[in-house]
């Protein structure tokens, strides 16, 4: 029995080919398919990207804790985000590239 614990945020999101063969192998079971149908199991396509910002401080004494922030917000974001199917738009990362002090 496979365990149902998610793991997150391991790799790059792509599943082993042992994961996918597992699957595969028991969603074309004859007590869990359709009778008619055959399920292929594929991984998704992952698009990776990086987030690069040039960031300018007013005051240059507090410019330590906003970048922190900052990296924070969009790490947290980032997190939650990645999943089968989610999108990252640019306006929600220009709001978190501007965090208050």
């Amino acid at each position: 029995m496979m365990s149902t614990r998610p793991v997150r945020n391991q790799g790059n999101g792509v599943p082993y080919r042992a994961l996918l063969d597992a699957v595969g192998a028991y969603l074309n079971e004859n007590e869990t398919r359709l009778l008619t149908d055959f399920v292929e199991v594929l991984p998704a396509d992952v698009i990776e990207f990086k987030v690069k910002a040039t960031l300018h401080f007013k005051e240059h004494r507090y410019s330590d804790i906003a970048l922190d922030q900052t990296r924070a917000a969009v790490t947290v974001h980032l997190n939650e985000q990645w999943r089968f199917g989610s999108r990252i738009y640019h306006q929600i990362l220009y709001s978190l590239l501007h965090q208050g002090v």
